[in-house]
Order: C-alpha cells, then structure tokens, then sequence
C-alpha cells in the first residue's frame, strides 16, 4: 500500500475521533467512535469517511510534502487501511448486558437493577430517548395487564411470567433461557 494512503488514514482515524474519548473501532463490517454523553457507540457511515478524505484533496499531509491527489479508489483504499488499522472483529461480542438510557447505564442481576455511568466497556450501540426511573408509574400497562388476566386465578404468575419475558427480551437475554412462551386463546384479548 501506499505511504501516503497510510498516512491518510492515520488523519482520518484522528478526524474522525474528535468528540469521543476512545480509539475508534472496525467491526462488524463499520467504524464506530463513541460517545461519552450518549454512552454509545454510534456507526461512522462511509459516506461520511468518504466526505472527510475528500476535504484532503490538494492539501499536505505527513512527511512527503507533496499535495494530495485524492479519487475514488484513494478513498476507497483508505478506508480500508483505516479500518485494519483499528479491527476488532469481536468488539460487540464482549458487550456488558444492560439498556441505555439518557442517564445511565442500566444492568439487572440476582441483586437487582442498578443504574451505573456510562462506559465504552459496555459497548453499548442504541439507547433509550429518556432516563431511566426506578420510580415512574405505569398505570396504562398495569391497566391492560389488569385488563387481560385478571379474571384468572393465576393472574399474577402470569403477570409476573409477561413481564419477565419482556425485561429479558429488552436486555437481549431472552435467548439464554432456551424456552418459548406462547399465548393462547380466543381473540381480542391482549395476545
């Protein structure tokens, strides 16, 4: 390869960090820069590395003095430099089981729920658009939990059972439990 495609590289991996505390990563098939006020891992699309490399073009960048001469296949070979230079196939794999909120970082455990800081170590990539409340209400799905089983004899196991599998579902976890839960019955009833 190319110094200069090297060298490039080296300054789109710097322009591309500015706002995040940590190395940028490749994985999954994208670059990703964190965000230390979201607490999350946000996609860098090529199009937007693409537009970066493209403000080079005629500029000086390393050792060699002369100026560049930027076109697709610069862009293209960059990139990918870019990305071996920061790869990390597994990156997301090793991703702390919790949701995201605009105030933390919420994990559950045989102690309970707790609410920590964000961190990169939590690789997080989505987040939830409010904070998390340990106290807030929810009187329209008490009501429709209400609403649905009540009637039954087991209406709270299977309250209880509902919203098990929903917090499992949310944290991804669901999966880990090898069951399935299936709902039955007449219609118009909350299935």
């Amino acid at each position: 390869r190319d110094r200069s495609e090297t060298e490039i590289a080296q300054r789109l991996l710097k322009d591309l960090r500015v706002g995040s505390t940590e190395e940028l990563v490749a994985a999954e098939g994208s670059r990703w820069r964190y965000s230390p006020i979201s607490g999350t891992w946000g996609e860098i699309v090529e199009s937007v590395a693409s537009r970066t490399i493209q403000l080079y073009d005629g500029r000086r960048i390393g050792d060699n003095g002369k100026r560049l001469l930027i076109n697709r296949k610069t862009i293209r070979r960059t990139i990918g430099v870019a990305s071996d230079r920061v790869e990390q196939p597994d990156f997301f794999g090793e991703r702390t089981t919790g949701i995201t909120f605009t105030n933390g970082f919420v994990t559950v455990d045989s102690e309970g729920v707790r609410l920590e800081k964000f961190s990169p170590n939590q690789r997080a990539t989505s987040s939830m658009p409010f904070a998390y409340d340990p106290e807030a209400e929810r009187p329209r799905f008490d009501m429709f939990l209400d609403e649905i089983f009540d009637p039954d004899e087991d209406a709270a196991l299977k309250k209880m059972l509902l919203q098990e599998c929903a917090g499992a579902a949310l944290l991804g976890i669901a999966t880990r439990y090898e069951a399935a839960l299936f709902l039955t019955g007449s219609g118009s009833n909350g299935k």
